[in-house]
């Protein structure tokens, strides 16, 4: 497993080489409003380095703190041809720079 208590813009190398995803247990701290000013986006890479806001995540997890935030992917799991590298925002865009505040995005990844 890896966990992160501070997923933020700045992108993280979980694994620099290919690999595996399981599941992902997000948690967004930010609170929730009626408006949903509070969603956060955790970004998940295929990448050996630090993602940045230029690269194109393989796959965008809402984090709605209204919602149960388990992904889990069973059996096969998600294949990882790089790495896997993650960074969390608070827009939907995928060149997004909004930096979620200091713990408000925690993570922890089951991955081989």
């Amino acid at each position: 497993p890896y966990q992160n208590l501070d997923v933020g813009v700045t992108g993280v190398v979980v694994k620099s080489s290919m690999g595996q995803l399981y599941g992902v247990l997000a948690f967004n701290l930010a609170g929730f409003t009626a408006s949903g000013a509070f969603i956060r986006y955790l970004k998940i890479y295929d990448k050996a380095t630090a993602p940045t806001a230029s690269d194109t995540p393989k796959l965008t997890l809402v984090l709605d703190p209204a919602v149960e935030p388990t992904f889990p992917f069973p059996t096969c799991g998600v294949a990882f041809a790089s790495g896997i590298g993650i960074r969390a925002t608070t827009g939907l865009a995928v060149a997004d720079t909004g930096a979620p505040g200091t713990n408000e995005v925690v993570v922890n990844l089951l991955y081989r």
